[in-house]
């Protein structure tokens, strides 16, 4: 299988839906473990509004700040992949 060098309109929407998913299971793992968004900036170098913009959808949070995120939080960046792969299969 070739690997496309041009990204298209879907595949581009199809990177967002996974973001999207990703960052939502982030934010939920958080607000289930009781950890606010300063302790949370406090166990990375990105500060709580960063992660708060971020939950809102405001902001596209970058892969080295996701995986501080996921770090933080002690989980393993496989499992939230594909929960979230799983999540983005769901959506319409």
């Amino acid at each position: 299988m070739a690997i496309s060098r041009t990204p298209t309109a879907s595949s581009g929407d199809e990177d967002l839906r996974f973001l999207a998913a990703l960052v939502a299971i982030l934010a939920a793992e958080r607000k289930s473990r009781g950890i606010s968004l300063r302790e949370l900036a406090a166990e990375t170098t990105y500060n709580a509004g960063y992660y708060s913009r971020a939950e809102r959808g405001l902001t596209e949070p970058g892969v080295v700040s996701l995986c501080r995120w996921w770090r933080a939080l002690g989980l393993d960046f496989v499992e939230v992949a594909q929960r979230a792969r799983d999540v983005r299969r769901l959506d319409p």
